[in-house]
């Protein structure tokens, strides 16, 4: 990582279903291509009417197949490095997808744990769970206790039922589960559990800490990414016309956005309510702290394909850029090289 002091003007880039920016100097290399929209006569005319956006065309658009007079503009994208300070929102970003995953060797020696215990998609369920209602901690006193805990409303018993399975079934433990108002607390003691789920603390805010996934997780294969991803669901989210989950770790949420792109789902994060309002937890009025949600999509859940302003391929995500803004900025600005590639495209 390379850092220098900079005075100048900086570029706000805001695309699709990303909370935040992606801010970067003028010069800065950025790979697109340029959009075109869809010829199909009649098909924007409503979109203009309401001052919305034309539709894109794109590759996987299902009316490619069903009008002939389709002019299939998408054949003549061509990606190109672009410097920041010529974008336009004409462009759309180009971003490699994940297919650098770890070995399985590599998998049990960030864990610490067997490699039939970090093999089995069970385990990464009960990660899952663990990221939603968990807490692991380890007490020094006499005796040095390992305890992991989770929390869960009195009629979850399915969850329960499941944690109970998977910590039999790897690590031969006995839950310790108490009941205190329309909650149920499970509590386990393992050492080596314990370790593991202690990398997934990040820094702490008052009493409670703040969750993160670290890198190499979201580097495992796709079918234990799954599994971890189901019991977060599990855990913090919520079923309706959409699939969202909520979560006071902004971090957490954008690992799980950029696990889902190995789906080739695209999802957005947003701030789902303000810190300080009052509300029920389990039946226990409190403060909340600041709280992000992020929309799945029915596809992950249900198996369905579903056209999207974003599109996908074998290698790249496609996402428009919604605004582009410029600031004057003065600081230390920062160049980052990861192992084995410089193409700003890793």
């Amino acid at each position: 990582t390379l850092n220098r002091p900079y005075n100048d003007i900086v570029y706000d880039i805001k695309i699709h279903g990303y909370i935040e920016p992606i801010t970067v100097t003028e010069d800065h290399p950025i790979f697109v291509l340029t959009k075109s929209f869809c010829s199909i006569e009649g098909r924007n005319r409503y979109l203009e009417k309401n001052g919305r956006n034309f539709r894109i065309c794109k590759p996987t658009c299902t009316y490619t197949k069903k009008y002939r007079n389709c002019a299939k503009y998408y054949q003549f994208y061509k990606p190109e490095w672009k410097q920041a300070k010529d974008l336009t929102t004409d462009d759309v970003l180009v971003f490699p997808k994940n297919k650098n995953f770890l070995p399985i060797d590599e998998i049990v020696q960030h864990s610490g744990l067997e490699k039939e215990i970090v093999t089995s998609p069970d385990f990464w369920r009960l990660v899952g769970y663990w990221l939603a209602e968990g807490s692991a901690r380890i007490y020094l006193n006499k005796k040095k206790f390992n305890i992991i805990e989770f929390t869960f409303g009195s009629k979850e018993n399915d969850y329960i039922n499941d944690i109970n399975e998977i910590i039999c079934k790897f690590f031969k433990r006995k839950l310790s589960i108490e009941k205190y108002g329309n909650a149920r607390r499970i509590r386990i003691y393992d050492k080596k559990l314990c370790n593991f789920l202690l990398q997934f603390k990040d820094h702490k805010e008052g009493h409670s800490w703040i969750k993160k996934i670290p890198g190499w997780v979201e580097r495992i294969p796709n079918k234990l990414q799954r599994e971890l991803i189901l019991g977060y669901f599990y855990g913090d989210g919520c079923k309706g016309k959409i699939y969202t989950i909520t979560s006071i770790s902004l971090s957490v949420l954008k690992s799980i956005q950029r696990m889902l792109l190995n789906f080739n789902i695209y999802s957005s994060i947003y701030l789902f309510r303000e810190e300080g309002k009052i509300i029920n937890i389990l039946g226990r009025e409190c403060k909340s702290k600041k709280t992000y949600c992020i929309l799945i999509g029915k596809q992950f859940f249900e198996n369905i394909k579903k056209s999207e302003r974003v599109w996908f391929d074998t290698n790249f995500v496609y996402i428009p850029i919604q605004s582009i803004n410029k600031k004057r900025f003065e600081g230390c600005v920062y160049n980052l090289e990861v192992e084995n590639d410089e193409s700003y495209c890793s």
